[in-house]
């Protein structure tokens, strides 16, 4: 692909996504929108019950293991001690991208 190519697939896209958005925020107070958009959903979620369930406990540990942390360092405590008293949020926290945990 050239140059001019891309940037005509990226002004279409760009295009799209625009009109997309505007469409949405005409549609989005009308009430017949609002009630599709909620059988959709409802639909969506009956259909795919059990992954959304397992997505909401996956979630819920990580939001757990945030939570603590966020409260250890509210609190100004010692962030290394989370691996002895929390080893399983520690590796969910490590897993996620907190570097400073071993560190204080």
């Amino acid at each position: 692909m050239d140059d001019e190519t891309i940037k005509k697939a990226i002004r279409a896209y760009e295009t799209k996504q625009r009109k997309d958005k505007e469409k949405y925020e005409r549609n989005r107070l009308d009430p017949e929108f609002r009630r599709r958009n909620c059988e959709r959903a409802k639909q969506y979620y009956a259909e795919n019950k059990e992954h959304c369930q397992a997505l909401y406990r996956k979630r819920s540990e990580v939001t757990k293991a945030k939570s603590l942390y966020r409260y250890w360092e509210s609190k100004g405590k010692d962030l290394t001690k989370i691996k002895e008293k929390h080893p399983d949020k520690y590796t969910i926290l490590k897993q996620h991208g907190f570097k400073n945990l071993d560190t204080n």
